[in-house]
């Protein structure tokens, strides 16, 4: 007979194992180097535009992570540019806004690459009108761009957009939550965008946010692990984000590199980065690897590219020896939990923050083991559901929709 106590309290200790993890110098641009560029990926290639390098540039660049080889491509269709933003949906990769340097002239233009055809096409202008310096990431089809500056800096923004590429249209979103800032870093794991560090009135930022484009909410995280900066980079591998480099107050150049764990909300310093201590560099990930590279070192514009191999790509949370499933996710009302096997100790409800979240179990079935919980009383957004027995934990994450 399954044995269950339904608890719903937030974890307060973790013990997290760190193995060996390394960075590989692999084929550097043959090209200018460059800071600031804007880019994507798509299949196993990364793809580079623009940046600024004394002047600023439209040349256009793609990786092949096969063959460790740069290939120049038709020129990005803009003017010249640094500080605009990337993102990618299926196979079609966005770059626009930015700064066309000398005098900052801030541009709204957007263009669409066909990754097929090597042929840019211009889509509607940013809804939020000319920017630099925003952050961007793209979660389920969508694309999102928010914050920067514009010709009014140094006032910043806060404002926060949506891309629809089938009707190729930009809609407002709730304001970022936090103050207005600009030179942050934005990267996706699973469904949740989040943003790190940056820049905003008061100084140098170590801020972790994350937006559930379900609920249109945003809620703040644990501090990046480094500490304030500005300019740094990230990527997602697996279940983990991952963030390095940057500048902290006006010369102080980074090369550390810290890994975030969603599930449990912290932060694991990881190897530092392989090449010189740089900050607006391009970050990207590709086939469970990680790449830093290009950047400003101190006055020297860098041109080189390394490689993370991660320790892992599963979460702390989500490993175990149990098979979790839950059903219907995104859920409305009713969320069934499955696995087989094992006798469960504790089933527990999260929040996004790690806050106690009460439901009430519909039913229970042995066997299978199957639960059926009540979720029409928890407010739309991101939760974590724990399964505990005696050998192992699993979490999973479930949206309220």
């Amino acid at each position: 007979m399954t044995r269950i106590r339904l608890l719903l309290f937030f974890l307060t200790g973790w013990v997290q194992t760190v193995t060996a993890d390394s960075w590989t110098s692999k084929s550097g641009l043959s090209g200018p180097g460059r800071e600031g560029p804007a880019g994507f990926v798509v299949g196993t290639k990364a793809y580079m535009a623009t940046g600024y390098m004394g002047p600023c540039l439209n040349d256009f660049w793609s990786y092949d992570q096969s063959t460790d080889t740069w290939t120049q491509l038709a020129s990005y269709p803009g003017v010249v540019r640094n500080a605009g933003v990337g993102f990618a949906i299926d196979s079609v990769g966005y770059v626009g806004t930015g700064t066309s340097c000398g005098g900052g002239n801030y541009q709204d233009d957007f263009y669409g690459y066909d990754t097929q055809n090597n042929i840019w096409s211009p889509i509607a202008s940013y809804g939020g009108g000319p920017a630099g310096y925003c952050f961007a990431f793209a979660i389920n089809g969508k694309g999102y761009v928010g914050t920067g500056t514009d010709s009014n800096f140094p006032v910043m923004r806060k404002d926060f957009w949506e891309y629809d590429p089938v009707a190729d249209q930009w809609t407002q979103l709730n304001d970022f939550a936090g103050t207005e800032r600009i030179y942050c870093t934005g990267f996706t794991i699973g469904t949740d965008g989040y943003i790190a560090t940056g820049r905003d009135g008061t100084g140098d930022l170590d801020e972790l946010w994350t937006y559930d484009p379900v609920g249109d909410t945003w809620t703040q995280l644990a501090s990046f692990g480094g500490g304030p900066r500005f300019w740094a980079v990230s990527f997602s591998l697996g279940n983990f984000g991952y963030v390095g480099t940057g500048r902290q107050g006006t010369a102080n150049y980074m090369q550390d590199f810290w890994q975030y764990d969603p599930v449990p909300d912290i932060w694991t310093q990881k190897a530092s980065f392989g090449g010189q201590a740089r900050d607006d560099a391009f970050g990207f990930a590709i086939g469970g690897k990680g790449y830093i590279g290009m950047g400003n070192t101190g006055g020297n514009y860098a041109s080189d590219l390394w490689e993370y191999t991660p320790d892992s790509v599963t979460s702390a949370g989500e490993t175990g020896q149990i098979m979790l499933s839950l059903f219907p996710n995104p859920v409305s009302t009713e969320l069934v939990v499955r696995f087989p096997g094992a006798e469960v100790e504790q089933l527990r409800i999260l929040d996004s923050r790690g806050k106690e979240r009460h439901v009430r179990p519909v039913s229970v079935h042995s066997g299978m083991t199957v639960f059926h919980l009540d979720f029409s009383g928890l407010s739309p957004g991101v939760y974590i559901v724990e399964i505990r027995t005696a050998a192992t934990t699993v979490f999973r994450k479930v949206i309220k929709g």
